[in-house]
């Protein structure tokens, strides 16, 4: 008799070693998976190497345990063993499975309400996929997420200033200078920070605001307010990588000046 039991959890939240290509196995679900989001319509998931440690690590479990689940006792939550791989990303999810043969598995997968969310769920862009075998089955781990470059500091801080200048230019405004401020970047790091205490820093800024962000092509509207405004000659940035549940496992904090002088 055929039996497959999977499971769904979803998660929403953010230095990877050497890469490693699919196993054959593996290999073969993921082009499965592909095929079925080429034919909704979806763009393909890339395959990704810190996914796929995460998911091979959990797979073997689920063998040695002789039983599904997302979370074995002692063992870290998904998103942060995610986050241990020194993965970028805002969003993840995982889909287990046990049973004979990897077609047979994808095809209860797509059976299922749940999986079949996760498998052609628009929202991510990468998929790691681990297969461990016990028992003559297979127990397979499925790991998604929506996943971000992984910036420097600076080149987040260069990313961000191109974009700014770009809604500048579509603006009909002129460019901006960018202002290179250390203590905007310390005080962005600094735990528990707030634009009440940095409204009279630095001296001349018209106005200081704070927030979190992912990409830098997608500006707060703060941001954009400001790229509007023929007022603002001249930006500081401070930007600051901080990683965590709290603030999500790609944000950067960021504090940014508006001075009305170059």
């Amino acid at each position: 008799m055929l039996r497959i039991t999977p499971l769904a959890f979803i998660t929403l939240a953010a230095a990877c070693s050497a890469q490693s290509l699919p196993s054959a196995q593996e290999q073969r679900l993921f082009d499965l998976v592909n095929r079925e989001r080429t034919q909704a319509g979806l763009e393909k998931l890339a395959w990704n190497d810190s996914l796929a440690q995460a998911a091979r690590r959990h797979a073997k479990l689920l063998a040695d345990h002789r039983s599904l689940s997302h979370q074995f006792p002692g063992e870290a939550s998904l998103a942060e063993r995610l986050s241990s791989t020194g993965l970028r990303f805002d969003a993840s999810a995982e889909n287990v499975a046990l049973g004979p043969g990897v077609d047979n598995n994808h095809d209860a997968l797509m059976q299922s309400a749940g999986h079949r969310a996760n498998l052609l769920d628009a929202e991510y862009n990468a998929i790691g996929i681990g297969i461990a075998e016990g028992g003559g089955s297979l127990y397979i781990a499925e790991t998604f997420a929506h996943v971000f470059p992984a910036y420097s500091e600076t080149e987040f801080r260069d990313a961000m200033e191109a974009s700014f200048n770009r809604a500048r230019k579509a603006n009909r405004l002129v460019p901006v200078n960018f202002r290179s401020e250390d203590r905007l970047r310390a005080s962005a790091c600094e735990p528990g920070v707030n634009t009440g205490t940095l409204v009279r820093q630095p001296p001349g800024a018209s106005q200081v605001v704070l927030f979190t962000i992912s990409d830098p092509e997608r500006l707060p509207a703060s941001m954009q307010e400001a790229a509007r405004a023929e007022s603002v000659k001249s930006v500081g940035l401070g930007v600051c990588f901080r990683p965590g549940a709290a603030q999500g496992y790609a944000n950067f904090r960021v504090i940014a000046a508006f001075y009305s002088i170059d």
